[in-house]
């Protein structure tokens, strides 16, 4: 999932019970689906296939904390791509990520804390690995965002990632009659399996228009992911991969 976690909101609340005087805890709802040519996880083409991805997250009213589940099912059948995987044939469940996260603004700056699960149903093996996260966001013009993530759990014999995978990115929002959506990052890491060697792994730009229809928003967004040399991905002497990948979102507003 990546690198990136969009949080979307759903306009109906909960409200809990609480005695008098004490401040009522709103739990708020998100769900959504995206539609994908393909799945692009830190650069690397993955399913070279379309991909089906829901997403839910539950917030605990303004106090930061939220809950999350993402999932990737394949959109087609297709033979063995992900790492440890086998064949999946369509519906099939590629990865499922478990979320805890807490945020907090700051002035103008927005801090983010969290814990990601991954977990890959298609495994050969029980292949389960672990990241905690931090994001540091700026209040100002194209909204930098710093995100760091560690996985922590690379030496348990199965899982082969271990190592920090950092990213850079920034968002401007035109109003152009709909408004268009524009974003990009850069990724770096010293993960042994993304790259040989520590550094700059992979570049993204995208631009989505998001679209009201009905009870609905529909997001259609192109996107273009360009991997460094160096990857571990790369297929044979090639010193770099280029994707070009579209996606629709739909989601409760």
């Amino acid at each position: 999932m990546k690198s990136k976690l969009i949080v979307l909101a759903l306009g109906t609340s909960m409200t809990l019970g609480s005695s008098p005087g004490a401040a009522q805890a709103i739990l708020d709802p998100t769900i959504g689906v995206d539609l994908v040519s393909s799945y692009i996880f830190r650069g690397v083409d993955v399913t070279h296939a379309p991909a089906v991805q829901p997403f839910a997250t539950i917030a605990l009213g303004s106090s930061g904390f939220s809950a999350s589940a993402w999932g990737s099912f394949a959109g087609a059948d297709r033979g063995e791509n992900l790492p440890y995987s086998t064949s999946v044939t369509r519906g099939g469940a590629d990865e499922v990520d478990l979320i805890a996260a807490f945020s907090r603004a700051m002035g103008p700056a927005s801090l983010g804390l969290g814990y990601i699960a991954y977990i890959y149903p298609a495994s050969q093996q029980d292949y389960v690995t672990q990241e905690i996260y931090g994001s540091l966001g700026l209040a100002v013009p194209f909204a930098p965002t710093l995100t760091v993530n560690y996985d922590f759990d690379g030496t348990d014999g199965v899982d082969a990632i271990e190592g920090v995978y950092a990213s850079l990115g920034a968002t401007r929002s035109i109003p152009v009659g709909l408004p268009l959506d524009l974003g990009a990052s850069i990724g770096w890491t010293d993960q042994t399996a993304l790259r040989a060697e520590s550094g700059f792994n992979d570049f993204n730009i995208a631009a989505g228009v998001p679209i009201p229809f009905g009870g609905i928003v529909v997001t259609p967004t192109l996107g273009y992911t360009h991997l460094f040399k160096g990857s571990a991905y790369l297929v044979g002497t090639a010193n770099s991969d280029d994707t070009v990948w579209a996606k629709i979102q739909v989601k409760l507003p």
